[in-house]
């Protein structure tokens, strides 16, 4: 399992060699996005409607899907800034 400690804000800077490989990170992310969707396909109307903090469960989970999204258009941004062609 990755930590994620190197990586919470206010950590100070990994040297290159103490980082982990883009294939350990892209298997890190994988690993809940595959729980998570099993999960939901389980889910009924009720557990989705279940009231929470700050809203419904299923408002927090459009919530984060639109956060998610968000965080996507601001990796196309960089992509430009550096040259390269949108992702579109």
């Amino acid at each position: 399992m990755v930590s994620a400690a190197p990586y919470i804000w206010g950590s100070e800077a990994l040297a290159a060699d103490k980082g982990i490989t883009l294939t350990e990170l892209l298997a890190a992310l994988e690993a809940p996005q595959t729980n998570l969707l099993k999960i939901l396909d389980t889910m009924s109307e009720a557990e989705l409607a279940k009231e929470l903090k700050s809203g419904t469960l299923a408002e927090q989970l459009e919530f984060m899907a639109w956060h998610e999204g968000y965080h996507i258009g601001q990796l196309g941004l960089l992509r430009r800034l550096v040259g390269r062609e949108g992702a579109v």
